[in-house]
């Protein structure tokens, strides 16, 4: 190498920089972890909340389209389920809650995907050494 490269090398900032622009990221990273966990933290706790009527709903769907009562059908003549097996799974098919099911199905996704997002603290700040 010449001399200028290794003189570029060789310049490092002054320490109060370094200790500076360390402070800076770790308040732009704290105030980054507070954001995300208030936000993850919220949007977890409201879909938790929201999954337990959205669930009593889609029961009550099931309940409401005598779905369950397809069960007792199939149970007890198996040669008619046999023989109309099509109209029977399009019955099956057309009986079933989607809309409920899929808010159901959405709120929880959206509870584990928020869960999963919750930022975990794993070092409090950056450790400068002077070795």
């Amino acid at each position: 190498m010449d001399n200028f490269h290794i003189t570029i090398l060789q310049i490092e900032p002054r320490p109060e920089l370094s200790c500076a622009i360390l402070s800076k990221i770790n308040t732009i990273k704290n105030a980054r972890y507070r954001r995300d966990r208030l936000l993850f933290g919220a949007l977890t706790t409201l879909s938790v909340i929201a999954v337990v009527p959205a669930t009593v709903l889609t029961v009550q769907s099931f309940v409401d389209s005598n779905f369950v009562s397809y069960g007792s059908l199939i149970a007890s003549d198996t040669a008619t389920i046999l023989f109309f097996w099509k109209e029977l799974g399009l019955s099956l098919i057309e009986s079933i809650p989607v809309g409920s099911v899929a808010v159901t199905t959405s709120l929880f996704a959206i509870a584990l995907w928020s869960m999963r997002h919750i930022p975990i603290r794993t070092t409090t700040s950056y450790h400068t050494s002077n070795a």
